[in-house]
Formats: structure tokens, C-alpha cells, sequence
């Protein structure tokens, strides 16, 4: 396993990368802000480390994955992000980020998998996913989301969408999910 924090300098040199795999170290700190610089970068993998801080260091818009899972990211999800029109990939699952995710997620309409479980988000799930049309995987579950799972994401479910998973389970449910909407309703035996 690789430790320690990835040095500015490093990344700053490495203006022709296409794939950066990183995932299963040990590497802490934050994202070097240098990662922006990597203009060429189609997929970053850095989940499964202990990176913490707030993601705001990675606005390549050539991203087709983005993978930071696994970590320890905190705060909100930056608007800029919203602007990685080419993500088809999206991995935040397990951190600890916060606060509500932003309509304009619905505009990175190439997302195959959107994985945003294990966080600590809040509000209600936008109702703009029902435009992302080649969705797959949809983890929006263990967050604090309230609300109902809108008609028009639903209907991805008689499309690309085999796997929506969301806090529809148990005695006193945070989401509404009408019947065969979620694939899988936790708090369940299956559920992480």
C-alpha cells in the first residue's frame, strides 16, 4: 500500500495523463488542487484511501469516471461539478458528504452509474435524474433524503435502470417508493 499525501509536484508533471488508478492505498490529505491541471485525465480513481477534505480540486470536464468512495470527503457537493458533462461514472459513496444534491446533476446526462450512498445527504432527490436515460445503478441509499422517488425516475426503472436503491425500508421510511420503483428498500438485511 502507498501512504502518505499525494505531493503537489507529482501531479503538476503529469499533464498527458489519461487514467490515474490510485484506489486501495493508504494516501490521507486532501486532493491535490494540481489534479485541475490534468487536462487530459478521462477516468480518477481514488477511492478506498483515507482522503479527507472537501472535493473542489477536480473540474476536468474531459472526466469520463470519477471514483471517490470510500473516503473521507466532507461538506457539500461543489455546482462545478455539475459542469463534467462527459462523467458516465460517478462514484461518492461512503464519505460523509452533506447537504442537498443540486437539479443540475440531471444535466450530466451520459451517467451509467450514479452512486451517492453511505453519506449524509440531505433534502429530497432531484427529480431532474429522470433525465439521465442511460442510468444503470442509482445508490441514493443510508443518506438522510426525505420525499418520495419521483414518477419520471421510476420510469427509468422500464428502461436502463436495473438497480435503484434508496431509504424506502422499515417501519418508518425517509423515501416513498411506489411498487416497483426501488429495487431494493433499506433499512433491509441486504442493505450496508
Amino acid at each position: 500500500d502507498l501512504t502518505g499525501q499525494i505531493q503537489e509536484t507529482l501531479v503538476m508533471n503529469l499533464t498527458k495523463l489519461t487514467h490515474l488508478y490510485l484506489h486501495g492505498n493508504q494516501f490521507t490529505g486532501s486532493i491535490p488542487s494540481a489534479m485541475s491541471t490534468l487536462s487530459e485525465l478521462k477516468v480518477l480513481s481514488l477511492n478506498s484511501n483515507n482522503f479527507s477534505g472537501s472535493i473542489k480540486e477536480i473540474w476536468n470536464y474531459k472526466l469520463e469516471q470519477l471514483s471517490l468512495s470510500d473516503n473521507s470527503f466532507t461538506g457539500t457537493l461543489p455546482g462545478r461539478l455539475c459542469n463534467l458533462t462527459q462523467l458516465e461514472e460517478l462514484f461518492l459513496s461512503s464519505n460523509q458528504l452533506n447537504g442537498t444534491v443540486d437539479d443540475c446533476i440531471g444535466g450530466l446526462t451520459k451517467l451509467r452509474q450514479l452512486h451517492l450512498y453511505g453519506n449524509e445527504f440531505s433534502g429530497t432527490v432531484p427529480s431532474s435524474l429522470d433525465r439521465l436515460n442511460n442510468l444503470v445503478s442509482l445508490g441514493l441509499e443510508n443518506n438522510r433524503f426525505t420525499g418520495g422517488i419521483s414518477a419520471g425516475i421510476c420510469s427509468l426503472r422500464f428502461g436502463s435502470l436495473v438497480d435503484l436503491w434508496s431509504d424506502c425500508g422499515g417501519p418508518n421510511p425517509n423515501i416513498v417508493c411506489s411498487n416497483d420503483c426501488c429495487s431494493q428498500c433499506c433499512p433491509d438485511s441486504n442493505c450496508l
